[in-house]
């Protein structure tokens, strides 16, 4: 049972990024925590498997830290 909507991805790829940004930043923590997590994802775009099961974990903490609890990850 779903408890919650679906939010779309913010992070797809890296390339992709520029147009998620511009969804989620009603909340000004936001850009910080979002460019940290760029910042550890651009270290493992040379290795696709290893940044798509980053990206993932780290999206996943990321929209429920903002959209469920309401909170910054920090």
């Amino acid at each position: 049972m779903q408890l919650y909507p679906i939010p779309p991805p913010i992070l797809d790829t890296l390339d992709s990024v520029e147009e998620s940004i511009i969804k989620i930043f009603s909340f000004e923590f936001a850009k910080y925590e979002l460019a940290t997590a760029l910042d550890f994802l651009k270290q493992y775009d040379g290795n696709p498997a290893t940044f798509e099961a980053y990206r993932r974990e780290v999206e996943r903490l990321l929209q429920w830290a903002w959209l469920i609890a309401k909170k910054t990850c920090s």
